[in-house]
């Protein structure tokens, strides 16, 4: 299971990230296991059934931070636009993935923390919003 989420995560981590794909699967278990994210709640979490916990979040803002989606503590939509084509096989469920994108940068909410808000556009993202 551990190395299937790391496979899915290492599919988002095509953009700007300045590393081999070898060094995207470490940073997707590196995130994995310096939030203690439990690899389950992570491949449910892609499905759409987002879970709340302080360890998701954690992981999730380890992941976009290191792989290049924030840009001055800012999610960088653009970034995730150019590469649709890597979120298909990881995200099959949503129909129109553009769409997905351009609606939750629309309806981005900013929380408290950084992680916080990448939770929000996640759950947007997956559709758990």
């Amino acid at each position: 299971m551990y190395f299937v989420l790391v496979m899915l995560f290492a599919c988002l981590i095509q953009v700007e990230v300045h590393a081999t794909t070898e060094k995207m699967y470490q940073i997707a278990a590196d995130c994995m296991d310096s939030s203690h994210v439990d690899p389950d709640e992570v491949a449910i979490s892609l499905s759409g059934t987002v879970t709340d916990s302080p360890e998701f979040k954690q992981f999730l803002e380890c992941f976009f931070e290191t792989v290049g989606f924030l840009h001055d503590n800012v999610i960088d939509f653009d970034a995730i636009l150019l590469h649709l084509d890597y979120l298909e096989p990881v995200f099959p469920h949503i129909e129109d993935l553009s769409a997905a994108v351009l609606i939750c940068k629309e309806k981005m909410v900013h929380g408290s923390t950084m992680a916080d808000t990448i939770f929000s556009g996640f759950k947007c993202f997956v559709g758990a919003a």
